[in-house]
C-alpha cells in the first residue's frame, strides 16, 4: 500500500504525497525494455537518486513529526516508489484523489507534494514521467502527468496552505515540439477558482534546463529543500518558524551549497503568494562558519578564537581553515599568530542562520 503513515484526527493536519520514480521497465536498462519510437523516450533510462531522494524526503517528514514540528500535525503520508508501490499512471491517479480528499477535509490543512523522477518541458507545461512510460512506444505520453495543469486544478482543494516540490528536468526536445502531444489531465481545472491562500510551488529546474543529483545519493534539489525544512531560511526570532516565504529568496543559495563540488549548472524557480507558517522547530539550527586567512599560507600559523552568546572556543594552528557550527549572533573573532611578523587581529562578525557560505577572512598584514 502507498499509505506509510495515517493518523487522521479532527482539526487541521498535514497530508503528504511523495512520488519517487527510478525504475522504468520499458526504457533503456529496464527489465521489460522496448524499442522506443520517440527520441525523448530513447534517451531516458534508469535513475537511482530519485528513489533515494523520495525516501529521504519521507524520513524528513517523519522526523518533523517525531519532534512535533508540524504546526498542523501530520495526518497522512502517501509514498509511491520502487519497492513500495510502483508509480504508474493508474496508481498515481488513485493516490492523488485520495490525498486530495484528505487535504480537503479542513481549510487549515497543509498539503505537501514531492515528485522525483524524469521530466520534460513544453511551453507552459512540465510533464512528469511515470514508471510505465514507454509501455506503448507509439504513444507513451499517457503515462505522464501534466504538472502545471494538475497544480492549477489543485487550487480548488480546501487546504489553504499548499506546498509543491518538483525534482525533475524541464528540457524541451525537438520531437516533443514537432508532435502534438495529448496527455490526459489528472484533475479538472476550475477556471473561476482563485489560487489557494498560501501557495508555495518550487521547481527543481529552470525552463528548458535539467536537474542533477549524486549517483547513489540524493538530488541537489532535495538537499536544498531539506535546508529549508530544517530552518536554514528562518528569521532569527525567539522561535524558529518556517514559512513558505523562506524558500524563494534562498532556494538557489541552498542549491549552490548542495552542488558546491559539482560543475553542473542548475537553477530552481519558486513562486508564492501570501506567506504561511507550517513548521515550528524546537530550536534554531546552528550556523556554519569558516575561519580562514588570506593568504592561505598563514593558516598553519594561526590560532583562532570566537566569543559570543554561545560561549568561547579556540583552535590551535592547523593546516586547514577552521569550520565551526554555532548559533546565529554577534561574535568577537580573534586570530593570533605564532610568528612575530604577522599582526594579530580582533574583529566582530554577525553570523546569520545557515543557508549561505559564511567566512571570516583575516587579511594578514606583515
Amino acid at each position: 500500500m502507498a499509505i506509510r503513515f495515517k493518523d487522521i484526527k479532527p482539526g487541521p493536519q498535514t497530508h503528504v504525497m511523495i512520488i519517487g520514480v527510478g525504475h522504468y521497465p520499458y526504457l533503456t536498462g529496464g527489465d521489460e525494455e522496448k524499442v522506443q519510437t520517440f527520441a525523448l523516450a530513447k534517451g531516458l533510462g534508469q535513475l537511482d537518486s530519485t528513489v533515494i531522494s523520495a525516501h529521504a524526503f519521507y524520513d524528513e517528514v517523519m522526523a518533523l513529526q517525531t519532534s512535533s514540528s508540524w504546526i498542523s500535525p501530520l495526518g497522512s503520508v502517501e509514498l509511491l516508489t520502487d519497492g513500495v508501490e510502483e508509480a504508474t499512471r493508474a496508481n498515481v491517479e488513485r493516490a492523488y484523489w485520495e490525498w486530495k480528499e484528505r487535504c480537503s477535509s479542513h481549510e487549515d490543512n497543509v498539503a505537501v507534494f514531492y515528485y522525483a523522477g524524469h521530466g520534460f518541458g513544453m511551453p507552459q507545461e512540465q510533464y512528469l514521467v511515470l514508471s510505465d512510460f514507454g509501455r506503448f512506444p507509439a504513444n507513451p505520453w499517457n503515462s505522464c502527468i501534466p504538472f502545471s495543469a494538475t497544480r492549477m486544478a489543485f487550487h480548488a482543494c480546501r487546504a489553504k496552505t499548499q506546498l509543491f516540490f518538483v525534482d525533475a528536468c524541464r528540457s524541451v526536445t525537438a520531437d516533443v515540439m514537432r508532435n502534438t502531444i495529448v496527455v490526459p489531465n489528472v484533475d479538472v481545472i476550475d477556471n473561476l477558482q482563485s489560487e489557494c491562500i498560501h501557495n508555495l510551488t518550487v521547481l527543481g529546474s529552470a525552463a528548458n534546463e535539467q536537474a542533477f543529483g549524486i549517483k547513489g545519493g540524493t538530488s541537489y534539489f532535495l538537499e536544498a529543500i531539506l535546508s529549508g525544512l530544517r530552518g536554514f531560511g528562518a528569521e532569527n526570532g525567539a522561535e524558529c518558524i518556517i514559512s513558505t516565504a523562506d524558500f524563494p529568496p534562498n532556494i538557489n543559495n541552498w542549491l549552490s551549497l548542495a552542488q558546491r563540488k559539482d560543475s553542473s549548472a542548475q537553477r530552481c524557480t519558486a513562486t508564492i503568494n501570501k506567506p504561511g507558517n507550517f513548521i515550528k522547530l524546537p530550536k534554531h539550527p546552528d550556523a556554519e562558519l569558516e575561519l580562514d586567512c588570506i593568504p592561505a599560507d598563514a593558516v598553519p600559523l594561526a590560532s583562532f578564537t570566537y566569543m559570543g552568546a554561545a560561549g568561547s572556543q579556540s583552535r590551535a594552528p592547523e593546516v586547514a581553515p577552521w569550520k565551526v557550527k554555532i548559533p546565529a549572533g554577534i561574535y568577537q573573532m580573534s586570530v593570533n599568530f605564532t610568528v612575530p611578523h604577522y599582526q594579530n587581529k580582533t574583529d566582530f562578525k554577525k553570523v546569520v542562520a545557515p543557508g549561505i557560505r559564511q567566512i571570516f577572512n583575516v587579511k594578514v598584514e606583515l
